[in-house]
C-alpha cells in the first residue's frame, strides 16, 4: 500500500521513462526564464509577479492542475504567493499524495532556486507522461523573497486545515486537497 508505482510497471517495457537531455534544456531554460523575470530590486512574489506566471504556465503547458496559494508569513503584513500543481496519477485513487517542493527566485537572489524551480518544473513534464503513477504528485514551488519554511508550513496548514474564508465562499482559489501525504521532498540545488 506504500508504493508510488502501479505494480504492473514492473513488466518489461512498461517503466520506460528516463530523464533525458531535452528534460536537462528544458529545466535550465525554465530557469534562466526565472531569473530574468525576478531582478534582485523586485521584491515581488505576488500572484501577478513574471515568475509566478512562467511557473503556472509551464505547469499547465505539462498538463497538471496549477493554481497559487497566498499567505502571509507571521509577523509580517508582505503577502507572498506559492505555486502549486496537481499530477493526477494514472493509475491512483487520489487518496494519496507525495509532495515536491522547491524554491523559485522572487526579489531576493538565493543561489540555485531558479536551477531547482527549472529542475522541478522538468520533472513535471517528465511525470505527466508516467502511465505507471499511483499516488498523485503535488509540486509545490515557493518564493525566495518569504522567511525559510513558512512558506510550505502556510500550505501544510491550509491543506490540512482550510481557512475560514473558503467555506464562506469568499473570492480563493481552489486549493487542491488529496488524501494522506506519503512523503514530501524538498530539491535545493546550490
Amino acid at each position: 500500500a506504500g508504493d508510488c508505482a502501479e505494480e504492473n510497471a514492473l513488466l518489461p517495457g512498461s517503466g520506460n521513462l528516463a530523464f533525458s537531455d531535452a528534460h536537462a534544456r528544458a529545466a535550465l531554460a525554465l530557469a534562466a526564464s526565472l531569473t530574468s523575470s525576478s531582478p534582485p530590486s523586485s521584491s515581488s512574489s505576488s500572484a501577478q509577479s513574471p515568475a509566478v506566471r512562467i511557473l503556472l504556465d509551464a505547469a499547465r503547458s505539462a498538463g497538471l492542475d496549477a493554481s497559487t496559494h497566498a499567505f502571509t508569513p507571521p509577523g509580517s503584513d508582505q503577502e507572498h504567493t506559492s505555486v502549486v500543481a496537481v499530477l493526477h496519477a494514472a493509475r491512483g485513487d487520489g487518496k494519496e499524495v507525495v509532495v515536491l517542493a522547491s524554491e523559485y527566485p522572487a526579489g531576493v537572489q538565493v543561489p540555485g532556486a531558479a536551477e531547482s524551480a527549472g529542475l522541478l518544473l522538468a520533472l513535471m513534464q517528465l511525470f505527466a507522461r508516467a502511465p505507471w503513477l499511483s499516488k498523485d504528485i503535488i509540486f509545490i514551488l515557493t518564493p525566495s523573497d518569504a522567511p525559510t519554511h513558512t512558506a510550505l508550513d502556510a500550505w501544510l496548514l491550509d491543506y490540512h486545515q482550510p481557512p475560514a474564508s473558503a467555506s464562506t465562499g469568499a473570492a480563493r482559489p481552489r486549493m487542491y486537497r488529496g488524501g494522506g501525504i506519503w512523503g514530501a521532498i524538498c530539491v535545493s540545488l546550490e
